[in-house]
C-alpha cells in the first residue's frame, strides 16, 4: 500500500498541469455545492423550529367584489377564527395576528433625569391570548397562558428588553406605546429572541384585546369584509385538510350570505402550512418579503450541476492520463496483480484525490468565510439540526460521487493489454475518445444552460429596476409623520410652510401609502346613475395637496386638488387611467366632472365629483398598475399613519436634510425623525431578486470556469497525442492559420454542440421562471446567441495558448521522438 501511494504521489507531481486542473476544478465544485446547499437548507428551514409546525396552518382569503376577484391575501376576516374555533373539532388551537394600522409605532420609556427615550426600529403585532399555544416560544419570565389576555399587555423579546430597560427584569414594568394615541402598557412577559428563519418576525407582542379596547364600537363579531387579520390554526393530524377547507368555505358562504348580498361581495379561503409560507406565499399583506421556491430550486440544481461538471472533468482527464500510466499498469499485471486489485488501488486513489480537493475547498471557505457569509442572501443557520443534515447529505453525495467518478477510469485502465502497456505502445482508443468528447459536450450543455439563464435573469431584474414606473422616485424624501399631539394640524401647516421657504425643497405633500408599499385600502365606487350592485372596487389613496407634483405624475385631464378651493374638502376625487376605463370611459376628458358615489364598508353613500385623471403607475413593484382613486380626507382614523413626502433639489442634499432635521425638532420635540429616500423602498422590494441574480451569476461563471479548466486539460492531452500528425502536416506545407483553424475547430465543435443542446433546456427552464412575474421581458434570439458567442470566445481563448505553442514547436524534434 505504501509503495502504491508513493507511485500515486509521484504521478501527481510528474504531471502537475493535469493534477492542478483536477484539484482546482474539484475544489471549486465542492465550494459551490457547499455554499449553495447552506443557502438552500436555510431557505427550507423557515418556521420548522416551532413544535408541531407540520400541523400549523395559515388561512388565506380572496374577496370577490361584484364580479371582480381581488388578489389572494395572507390575511382574513376578523371573525373567522372565532367561528372556526366554535364550529370545528378539527381545530386544536387557533390565534389571530394583526399588523398595527400605523406605519410606525413608537415605544417610549423613562430614562435618566426623567428623559423620554424613544425607540422606533422594532416590529410588533396585536395577537390573541392564544398566540403562544400556536407558536410555542421559550418564556424567560411571565406566564405564556395568560400574559396576552388583558388589555394593554405587552410581551418583549430579550433583545428589546435590554434595549429599553437595560436588564431582563422587566415583567411588571411599564412603557408607553404610541400608535394613533399614547397608551401605557404593562410588561407581562419576557421571551427569548426569535430565530431569524421565520415568516413572522417580531420584537414585541401586544394583546389584541388592547386594540379592541381602543375601538369598542367597531364590528368585531361578524364583519366578514374586515379582512386584515392573519389567522392561524393548529389542526388535528388526522384532519383531511382539503375536506376541511371545502367544508368551512361552504359554511361561511351560507352564514354570511345576507352580508355578502347586501355589500355585493363574497369571500373564499384556503390554507397553507406555515413551514411552506416562506417559499410559496407572496400574497398581499405579507409580514415580510418572502423567498421563492423556483429560485431556490434553480440554485439547488446549479450546485449539483457544478459538482457534476467537476467530476466529469476528473473522469475525462483521468481517462486521458491513463495512457501515461499504461507502462505502470502493464508491469503490475506482469508481476501478477489481478484486475480487481488494480481497480481497488485506482478507486482508493480517486478517494484520496477527492479528499484532498475537499480539504482545499474547506480551507478556502475558512479563509474567505466573511466574504462567503456576505454573499449568501440569508444567514447561514448554525443550529445542530441543519449542520447535521448538511454534513450527512454531503457525506453521502461525496462518497457516491467519488465512487462513480472512479469506476470508469479504473475499469478502463485495468483492462489495458499487457504487451502494449509494457511497451508504452498503447494509444487512446476510438471508444475512449468518443466518451471523452461526449463528456465535454455534456459539460458545455450544462454550462450553456447556466450562462443563458444568468443572462435572462440579469435582463429581467434590470428591466424591473429600469422600467418606467409611471412616477419619479428620485429625490423624494419620505418622513414618517409624527404622533398627532395637540394642535397637530397647526404644527403641520407651520412646519411645511417653513420647509417651503427653503429653495432646495421644491414641493411637499402627505400621503397614506407611499409608492412601493402595498395598499390594502379597497372600497367601491360607482357612477351616480348606476345601482350599488354595479359599483367597482378601487384602491383608494388618502393624499394631500401637491401629491402629483411630488411624484411627478402626469395630469391627463381636468385639474388637481386646489388649496384655494378648500371648501370642496373630501367631495372631489382624482382617478388613474385604469379606474376610468373600469367605469366605462375611454378617454380622460370624457370622465372629468363625472358624478360618483363612494360606498363605504358601513354602506354609507358619499357623493363625489371626479376633477382629474392621472397616469397609471406601479404602486407595488411586483404588481401591475391597478384602478386607483385619490381623495382628500383629513378626518380618517388611519391618517395618523401618513408620510410626509418632500421633493428635493439635486443640489446640497446633505445641507437640506440637516435643515429639515433642525425644523422637525423645533415643531415636534417629543418625536424622533425617521426618514429615507423613496427609491430605497423600491430597491428593498427587489433585494431578494438582486441577491438571487448575484448568486446565480457568480456560480454560473464558476461553472464555465470549471468546464474550461477541463477543456484546458483535454486540449493539452490531445495535442500531446497528436504531435506527430501536427508535425507531418507542418512539414508537408500547412501554414499556421490552417493548423490553428483545424485544431481549434476540433475542440470548438464540441463546445458548440453542447451549447446548442443546452438552448431548448434553458428556454424551457427560464420561461417557467419568468412566468412568476406579471411584468416580464420577451425572450428573443439575442438571449441565446450572445451567451453562446461568449462561451465559444472564452473556450477559444482558453485553448489557443496550447495550440499555438504546439504549432510553433520544431516538427523535426517531435518526429524524432516518435
Amino acid at each position: 500500500m505504501g509503495a502504491n501511494f508513493k507511485i500515486f504521489l509521484r504521478s501527481l507531481l510528474r504531471d502537475r498541469v493535469h493534477s492542478a486542473i483536477n484539484l482546482i476544478g474539484l475544489s471549486l465544485g465542492f465550494i459551490s455545492f457547499i455554499i449553495i446547499q447552506l443557502y438552500v437548507v436555510g431557505e427550507n428551514s423557515y418556521d420548522k423550529f416551532y413544535q408541531n409546525s407540520e400541523n400549523i396552518y395559515r388561512i388565506h382569503s380572496r374577496k370577490t367584489q361584484g364580479n371582480q376577484p381581488q388578489p389572494w391575501k395572507s390575511s382574513t376576516s376578523v371573525n373567522l377564527i372565532e367561528y372556526l374555533r366554535q364550529n370545528y373539532d378539527h381545530i386544536v388551537e387557533a390565534t389571530r395576528v394583526h399588523k398595527f394600522d400605523q406605519n410606525r409605532v413608537l415605544l417610549q420609556v423613562e430614562g435618566k433625569n426623567n428623559q423620554r427615550l424613544v425607540f422606533d426600529n422594532y416590529q410588533g403585532y396585536h395577537v390573541d391570548g392564544t398566540f403562544f399555544n400556536v407558536f410555542p416560544t421559550e418564556m424567560i419570565s411571565g406566564n405564556a397562558k395568560n400574559c396576552l389576555i388583558e388589555p394593554f399587555s405587552i410581551v418583549l423579546t430579550k433583545k428589546l428588553a435590554l434595549a429599553l430597560f437595560g436588564s431582563e427584569d422587566v415583567v411588571g414594568k411599564t412603557l408607553t406605546l404610541v400608535d394613533d394615541e399614547d397608551h401605557e402598557m404593562l410588561v407581562t412577559g419576557l421571551i427569548e429572541d426569535l430565530l431569524s428563519n421565520t415568516h413572522l418576525p417580531y420584537d414585541y407582542l401586544v394583546s389584541l384585546s388592547t386594540f379592541q379596547a381602543q375601538h369598542p364600537d367597531w364590528n368585531w363579531l361578524d364583519a366578514w369584509y374586515w379582512d386584515y387579520f392573519h389567522s392561524y390554526v393548529v389542526l388535528d393530524p388526522r384532519t383531511n385538510t382539503q375536506e376541511f377547507e371545502e367544508s368551512f368555505n361552504a359554511s361561511i358562504a351560507s352564514l354570511g350570505s345576507e352580508q355578502f348580498e347586501r355589500m355585493n361581495f363574497s369571500m373564499e379561503y384556503s390554507m397553507m402550512q406555515v413551514q411552506d409560507i416562506h417559499l410559496n406565499s407572496n400574497l398581499s399583506n405579507e409580514f415580510v418579503n418572502n423567498g421563492n421556491a423556483s429560485t431556490v430550486s434553480l440554485l439547488n440544481g446549479i450546485s449539483y450541476f457544478i459538482l457534476l461538471i467537476a467530476w466529469v472533468n476528473y473522469v475525462n482527464l483521468t481517462t486521458a492520463k491513463s495512457i501515461n500510466r499504461a507502462k505502470e499498469i502493464g508491469i503490475k499485471k506482469t508481476m501478477g496483480a489481478s484486475r480487481g486489485s488494480l481497480i481497488f488501488q485506482l478507486v482508493k486513489e480517486s478517494f484520496v484525490f477527492n479528499t484532498l480537493s475537499l480539504l482545499l475547498a474547506s480551507l478556502t471557505m475558512l479563509v474567505f468565510y466573511t466574504q462567503i457569509s456576505e454573499l449568501l442572501p440569508v444567514e447561514v443557520m448554525e443550529t445542530g439540526e441543519i449542520s447535521a443534515f448538511i454534513i450527512g447529505k454531503f457525506a453521502m453525495i461525496f462518497i457516491l460521487g467519488a465512487l462513480i467518478s472512479a469506476i470508469y477510469p479504473s475499469l478502463l485502465i485495468s483492462k489495458l493489454d499487457i504487451t502494449l502497456a509494457a511497451k508504452s505502445a498503447f494509444k487512446s482508443s476510438k471508444e475512449g475518445q468518443l466518451v471523452r468528447k461526449g463528456l465535454v459536450v455534456f459539460q458545455f450543455t450544462i454550462t450553456a444552460t447556466m450562462i443563458v439563464g444568468a443572462y435572462i435573469i440579469y435582463e429581467q431584474i434590470s428591466y424591473l429596476l429600469n422600467r418606467d414606473m409611471g412616477f419619479e422616485p428620485e429625490q423624494v424624501l419620505v418622513i414618517n409623520e409624527p404622533n398627532q399631539t395637540t394642535n397637530y394640524d397647526i404644527k403641520y401647516q407651520s412646519f411645511t410652510n417653513t420647509l417651503l421657504h427653503n429653495p432646495k425643497i421644491e414641493a411637499i405633500t402627505s400621503v397614506g401609502t407611499i409608492p412601493g408599499v402595498y395598499n390594502n385600502s379597497l372600497e367601491r365606487f360607482r357612477l351616480k346613475h348606476q345601482a350599488n350592485e354595479e359599483a367597482e372596487p378601487l384602491k383608494f389613496h388618502l393624499v394631500d395637496y401637491n401629491f402629483e407634483e411630488v411624484f411627478e405624475l402626469n395630469l391627463l385631464g381636468g385639474r388637481t386638488f386646489d388649496r384655494s378651493r378648500e371648501h370642496e374638502g373630501d367631495r372631489v376625487a382624482i382617478m388613474n387611467e385604469s379606474a376610468i376605463r373600469l367605469l366605462g370611459y375611454d378617454k380622460p376628458l370624457e370622465a372629468i366632472e363625472s358624478e360618483l358615489v363612494h360606498i363605504t364598508y358601513s354602506q354609507r353613500e358619499i357623493p363625489l365629483k371626479l376633477i382629474g385623471v392621472v397616469n397609471d403607475y406601479y404602486q407595488s413593484p411586483m404588481e401591475e398598475p391597478s384602478p386607483m382613486i385619490f381623495m382628500l380626507d383629513e378626518q380618517a382614523y388611519w391618517m395618523s399613519s401618513d408620510y410626509f413626502c418632500l421633493k428635493l433639489s439635486t443640489e446640497e442634499v446633505s445641507n437640506t436634510i440637516d435643515f429639515i432635521e433642525s425644523e422637525y425638532d423645533k415643531f415636534f420635540p417629543d418625536d424622533k425623525l425617521n426618514y429615507w429616500f423613496l427609491d430605497r423602498t423600491y430597491n428593498e422590494a427587489y433585494s431578494s431578486h438582486l441577491a438571487f441574480q448575484k448568486v446565480f451569476s457568480l456560480f454560473s461563471l464558476l461553472g464555465i470556469l470549471v468546464a474550461n479548466l477541463g477543456l484546458i486539460g483535454l486540449t493539452v492531452f490531445t495535442i500531446n497525442q497528436e504531435k506527430r500528425e501536427l508535425s507531418i502536416r507542418k512539414v508537408l506545407g500547412a501554414n499556421f492559420s490552417v493548423l490553428y483553424t483545424y485544431f481549434s475547430f476540433k475542440f470548438l465543435k464540441l463546445v458548440l454542440l453542447g451549447s446548442i443542446i443546452g438552448l431548448p433546456i434553458s428556454y424551457y427552464l427560464f420561461s417557467q421562471w419568468l412566468n412568476d412575474y406579471s411584468s416580464r421581458i420577451d425572450l428573443d434570439i439575442i438571449f441565446f446567441g450572445l451567451p453562446i458567442a461568449l462561451i465559444l470566445f472564452v473556450a477559444l481563448v482558453i485553448i489557443s495558448g496550447t495550440i499555438v505553442k504546439a504549432i510553433q514547436a520544431n516538427p523535426i524534434k517531435n518526429l524524432r521522438s516518435e
